[in-house]
C-alpha cells in the first residue's frame, strides 16, 4: 500500500509541475505580447528579442518536463545560478 501511495503521490506532484510550467509559460507569452503592444522603437525591438527567447526555452523545456525528466536539471540547462545569501 506504501508503494502504491507513493506512486499516486508521484504521479500527482508530476501532474501539478507540468500544469504550472503550462500556465506559467502561456501567462508569460500573453503579457510580453501585450506588453509589445504599447511599446515603440528600440524598446520594442528589444522586448520582441527577449520574447523570442522566452519561447525558446519554453520549447526547450515543455517536452523535457513532458517526458518527466528531473525537474531541476531542466532548470539548471534554462537558467543561470542565482545566487542565495543565508544570514543567521
Amino acid at each position: 500500500m506504501d508503494i502504491f501511495l507513493g506512486k499516486v503521490t508521484q504521479q500527482a506532484m508530476n501532474y501539478a509541475i507540468r500544469s504550472g510550467i503550462t500556465i506559467t509559460a502561456s501567462y508569460a507569452i500573453k503579457q510580453s505580447t501585450r506588453l509589445l503592444k504599447t511599446v515603440d522603437g528600440s524598446e520594442k525591438e528589444e522586448l520582441q528579442d527577449l520574447q523570442e527567447r522566452l519561447d525558446s526555452k519554453i520549447k526547450v523545456s515543455a517536452p523535457r518536463v513532458q517526458a518527466n525528466l528531473h525537474l531541476s536539471t531542466t532548470m539548471k540547462a534554462l537558467l543561470p545560478p542565482v545566487p542565495i545569501k543565508v544570514s543567521f
